[in-house]
């Protein structure tokens, strides 16, 4: 089966900024999908993502202590836990400190770039902030700031074990 989406257009309009930050004049729509005979996609979102990491109890610590974030699933044979904020879940796998671990390095390493979690507010990404820059093993490559010109605004730091992390208000 394949999609075929309609778009409404709602009543108003708006001026959104593009990642270059030039302003962008829009008309907002809704948008409608209904699935059709053909080809679709054969997933359905995210389920988890395992992460791997350095130091398996100051990142659950970043995750549950900083961010507020629910721990499920310890298991120490391999050691692994889960954690959540109810509408993502992670999975974070230690590495084996015997063995010598490279740090990721974005401009020369295929994997993760980065993870980016959505902030519900502006106050509360700046709260984030002001409480990471304290938190033990927390990196912080950038303050709160604009995306372009605005209105999103963004905060990027890496986690004890160093994978880096955006932190996004979309500004509305």
């Amino acid at each position: 089966m394949r999609r075929r989406s309609e778009y409404t257009p709602l009543a108003r309009a708006a001026t959104v900024y593009d990642f270059s930050g030039y302003e962008v004049e829009c008309i907002l729509f809704q948008m409608t999908c209904e699935f059709m005979e053909g080809t679709m996609a054969r997933t359905k979102g995210i389920n988890h993502l395992g992460l791997s990491v350095n130091n398996l109890e100051e990142t659950q610590a970043f995750f549950v202590d900083l961010l507020g974030w629910e721990a499920s699933g310890y298991d120490k044979s391999y050691p692994r836990i889960a954690v959540s904020d109810g509408d993502i879940r992670l999975t974070l796998w230690e590495v084996k400190r015997s063995n010598s671990v490279s740090k990721f390095d974005r401009k020369t390493n295929v994997g993760l770039h980065h993870l980016a979690l959505e902030m519900e507010s502006e106050e509360k990404l700046d709260e984030l902030y002001n409480k990471a820059i304290d938190f033990s093993g927390v990196n912080i490559e950038f303050a709160p700031e604009l995306v372009g010109s605005g209105p999103r605004k963004h905060m990027m730091c890496s986690e004890p074990g160093g994978i880096r992390i955006e932190f996004i208000w979309q500004g509305v």
